[in-house]
């Protein structure tokens, strides 16, 4: 996923599934400058920042 793309997840109306490794995250805050992304883990609650390349929306 690019930063962009993310953006318009987080902005979005509609619960869009995103995961991270397999795992649902929910998007919670995009850095483009450096295409890095703010997740949370919707199973456990932890909270990662990571490149947003690495996210995949299903």
């Amino acid at each position: 996923m690019d930063a962009q793309r993310a953006k318009e997840i987080m902005s979005s109306p509609s619960q869009i599934l995103v995961t991270l490794e397999g795992k649902p995250v929910w998007i919670d805050e995009v850095d483009d400058s450096h295409s890095q992304a703010w997740v949370h883990d919707l199973e456990n609650g932890d909270r990662h920042q990571i490149e947003v390349t690495r996210l995949h929306e299903s």
